[in-house]
């Protein structure tokens, strides 16, 4: 059985160079966390934001993101089209967005 975090607050960790436990993050906010190389398979977000967070090269196979916010985060070598979706509804707020793909995706939800 897959854990449920919900309405959890998650500060200040580094989850770099290793997998995120699988499960479903709904309403969750990440604060100063560092996803460096981290694994996230198995794992859904939902309603989730991500505020002053690191995410270079993430592996994102399999993993779901809907309704997410980003602000203030960096966001390297993001392959959001390795993503399960149904919907792409991002925003972007203050982030710095470099060498990240996009391809076959709908962006018409998607705010910068």
């Amino acid at each position: 059985m897959q854990s449920e975090h919900i309405n959890k607050t998650i500060e200040n960790i580094d989850y770099s160079g290793r997998a995120i436990e699988a499960g479903l993050y709904y309403n969750c906010s990440f604060i100063g966390c560092r996803f460096d190389q981290t694994e996230f398979r198995g794992t859904e977000f939902e309603n989730c934001s991500f505020r002053g967070c690191s995410l270079t090269n993430p592996v994102l196979n399999g993993a779901s993101f809907s309704d997410i916010e980003f602000h203030d985060s960096k966001i390297l070598g993001f392959s959001f089209y390795r993503c399960r979706q149904i919907s792409f509804d991002f925003v972007f707020r203050e982030c710095r967005i470099s060498n990240c793909n996009f391809s076959e995706l709908n962006l018409k939800g998607c705010g910068f």
